[in-house]
């Protein structure tokens, strides 16, 4: 069990609001180049999982990332699977009706996408989170936490 714990303890991410996320000496930072990321990444998570012009995908069997770039440069993120915090918050590995008090009760607005079609940004963290119901599946779970530029 407590071999579990700690695993899990290493996979834990924290956001780094409107620049992207981090988990122990590991950044996923919002215009950082790809062939730096991928070097990054890869202690954690090997190569990617999808390799597309544009799109990466990395995944363990804790969290999932996916990333977007433009001119070689990231340009959106997509956190999609494992445990994300913020100060404290779960922001992933939660529901909405949990998630969302939380957030107004430390003062965060939310509102509706601008650059995303679904879910709800939360400005003051630059995030859009979606649950499985905004993206037309069941549940309140979180879907996604993503970031952009």
């Amino acid at each position: 069990m407590i071999l579990f714990w700690e695993d899990r303890m290493a996979e834990r991410w924290e956001l780094v609001p409107h620049q992207g996320l981090r988990s122990g000496d590991v950044e996923v930072l919002l215009r950082t180049g790809r062939d730096r990321l991928r070097a990054a990444l890869a202690g954690r998570f090997g190569a990617p999982d999808e390799n597309r012009p544009y799109e990466d995908q990395f995944s363990n069997e804790h969290t999932t990332l996916f990333l977007r770039y433009d001119d070689g440069l990231l340009t959106s993120i997509l956190f999609i699977a494992g445990s994300l915090q913020y100060d404290g918050i779960e922001l992933y590995d939660t529901t909405f009706g949990t998630l969302e008090p939380a957030l107004t009760a430390r003062g965060f607005e939310l509102r509706e996408p601008v650059e995303f079609t679904d879910g709800m940004d939360v400005p003051g963290l630059g995030v859009n989170i979606a649950t499985r119901e905004d993206v037309g599946s069941d549940g309140d779970e979180i879907e996604w936490v993503a970031l952009g530029v």
